[in-house]
């Protein structure tokens, strides 16, 4: 359930206050998070494909079920890096969309607005 404006504000001060009374503990906290590289969700998905033909071919249950594996964690983590992507305050994710889109939405409101 994606927050609301409001909760996402008082989460941002919770933030900002953080780094602000304890810079050290706040830096202590962002050096925790696990960061993959952005490869990892692509190769761990091909990696699971490949099982996927092993077990195809060996009809090895414990196979099929480490490439099953692999797969759906490959999957999670390029979405994960998706709306990484797309994350943070709303003009940045405006601005990320103008950028993939190249303006489409706003021919098709002029295309929309002509008689």
């Amino acid at each position: 359930m994606p927050l609301s404006e409001r909760e996402r504000r008082i989460l941002e001060e919770i933030e900002r206050n953080l780094y602000e009374e304890d810079p050290s503990f706040a830096g202590d906290l962002d050096r925790r998070r696990v960061r993959l590289p952005r490869r990892t969700g692509p190769f761990l998905f091909a990696a699971g494909f490949i099982l996927l033909l092993a077990f195809f071919i060996t009809r090895n249950i414990l196979i099929g079920v480490a490439a099953f594996a692999a797969m759906v964690a490959g999957m999670i983590l390029v979405a994960g890096s998706i709306s990484a992507a797309f994350s943070g305050d709303r003009s940045t994710r405006n601005a990320a969309a103008r950028r993939a889109f190249g303006g489409l939405a706003d021919r098709a409101s002029r295309r929309r607005r002509r008689p």
